[in-house]
């Protein structure tokens, strides 16, 4: 039995077949699980670091400012603190 599967991986089916096996493999070990909000990592400056002050940017001049917006029902809301 061991001879027939050593005979089918030299076939073009059997490494194809191999070659998934090892890719669904890899990518188990290094696929990123997310269960709840720990793993989302924003990274930025604090909101207060950055009101009031003006920034250069390919040679125009921006200044950010806060603004309340109404919340869309279909997208997908996430607390800020």
């Amino acid at each position: 039995m061991i001879q027939n599967i050593l005979k089918s991986i030299h076939t073009k089916f059997g490494r194809y077949l191999v070659s998934v096996i090892l890719g669904i493999g890899l990518a188990s070990i290094f696929r990123k699980s997310c269960d709840n909000k720990d793993c989302l990592d924003f990274k930025g400056p604090h909101h207060l670091d950055i009101i009031q002050k003006i920034y250069k940017h390919n040679n125009e001049c921006y200044s950010f400012e806060q603004a309340s917006i109404s919340c869309d029902k279909k997208k997908t809301h996430i607390e800020y603190e």
